[in-house]
């Protein structure tokens, strides 16, 4: 929470800076792997201001986001009311989400995974919140190719932390997003994790040769 309330003032301009602006293709990409469609009930976890219900505004299903942090879903909200989408927000924990069960048609969630306290328990919530052959989509950092990979540790490892202390006084914060993206599950054994949580026919998809991963399962 510390780490996302120092930065949230800058939080979006820091994603684009980041990412050179790509974050928003890969999560538009996310939502097209989930076919999400009218009359859908969409929960998107680990809001964070908001990007994945702005981006599916028009389509005329009820969505929902939650967050652990408070200054981001402040944010989230002035960001969605200024885009004309209703503020649906929610102030709470992935893993015990404040929802009764077999309700949603899709969880969604986009580079917020890999900060869970707990996988594990968050994988059981989305699945007993889900509906039958409901689908869970989770978009996040992974293993690209050893090139890429050799140049991606570089720039995330040196320059991401003082790109962050540049732009918002707070260098701690970006080493931790680093050192996150280090630690987290590669492409299969997020896979695994998904599979050992009951969710079936898993799959993923690498973008920008394994850079991030989409990987996708349902509720059978």
């Amino acid at each position: 929470n510390d780490v996302f309330s120092s930065v949230a003032d800058k939080y979006d301009i820091m994603n684009d800076l980041m990412s050179f602006g790509t974050h928003h293709l890969w999560k538009r990409f996310a939502i097209e792997l989930s076919s999400v469609r009218t009359g859908c009930n969409v929960l998107d976890v680990a809001t964070g201001t908001g990007d994945i219900l702005k981006k599916i505004k028009n389509i005329n299903c009820f969505s929902i986001g939650i967050d652990q942090n408070f200054d981001i879903l402040k944010l989230a909200k002035n960001k969605l009311i200024n885009n004309c989408v209703i503020p649906n927000l929610v102030n709470g924990k992935s893993e015990k989400l404040p929802f009764k069960s077999d309700i949603f048609d899709l969880v969604i969630t986009s580079f917020g995974f890999r900060n869970f306290t707990d996988k594990s328990a968050a994988l059981r919530e989305f699945k007993r919140i889900l509906k039958l052959s409901g689908k869970l989509v989770i978009l996040e950092f992974s293993e690209p190719s050893p090139f890429i990979n050799y140049i991606y540790k570089f720039y995330r490892s040196k320059i991401i932390p003082k790109l962050g202390e540049y732009v918002t006084g707070d260098k701690m914060s970006y080493q931790y997003l680093s050192e996150s993206i280090e630690v987290f599950e590669k492409q299969e054994q997020l896979k695994s994790l998904i599979e050992k949580s009951g969710f079936e026919n898993v799959t993923y998809n690498n973008l920008m040769s394994g850079l991030v991963a989409i990987h996708k399962g349902y509720k059978c």
